[in-house]
């Protein structure tokens, strides 16, 4: 199956969207929050990267699935960033599965660069918090992130929510 870009999937439903700073922004698809905005005026943020999105004035947040579920489309028409035809061959790296192990875990913690920790104080995140949840660093789709493990009710790592390099 061909992958598909946010901004293609965008288009081919006929949402105007402008781009700014690797995001793109259209007014809002799931309230009337913008209905009093002004006419260049608008919201609705996505990721142009991840196809996630965060409306700014009424909170609605998801990604490119749930997007086509509000909007009405099968899941399985579409595809997640990037498409097939924009991925440079020497950026491909197989995909492997990974064991979201506690010794995983531990290591992408130890691998936290200072800098990255000191942004997360500024922040606000103490160092308390940066060791108790196991935040840390990454690489993954050929990029660096801040990594967030996720437990479930167990305790048990169930997933790593990744953030940009600031």
């Amino acid at each position: 199956m061909d992958t598909i870009t946010i901004s293609e999937y965008l288009s081919r439903k006929g949402i105007e969207f402008s781009e700014r700073n690797g995001e793109l922004i259209t007014k809002c698809l799931f309230s009337d929050c913008d209905k009093d905005s002004r006419r260049n005026e608008a919201h609705l943020y996505f990721n142009t990267q991840t196809s996630q999105y965060d409306c700014k004035k009424c909170g609605a947040t998801g990604n490119i699935f749930v997007l086509a579920k509000h909007l009405g489309d099968e899941i399985k028409d579409i595809a997640l960033y990037p498409p097939k035809s924009t991925v440079k061959e020497s950026n491909k790296k197989s995909t492997k599965n990974i064991a979201l192990t506690s010794e995983y875990v531990e290591t992408l913690h130890t691998a936290l660069p200072d800098r990255i920790r000191i942004y997360l104080n500024s922040r606000g995140i103490p160092n308390t918090i940066i060791n108790q949840f196991k935040l840390g660093w990454g690489e993954f789709y050929g990029r660096k992130w801040i990594t967030i493990p996720v437990t479930d009710i167990n305790s048990k790592y169930n997933l790593l929510k990744l953030r940009k390099d600031p």
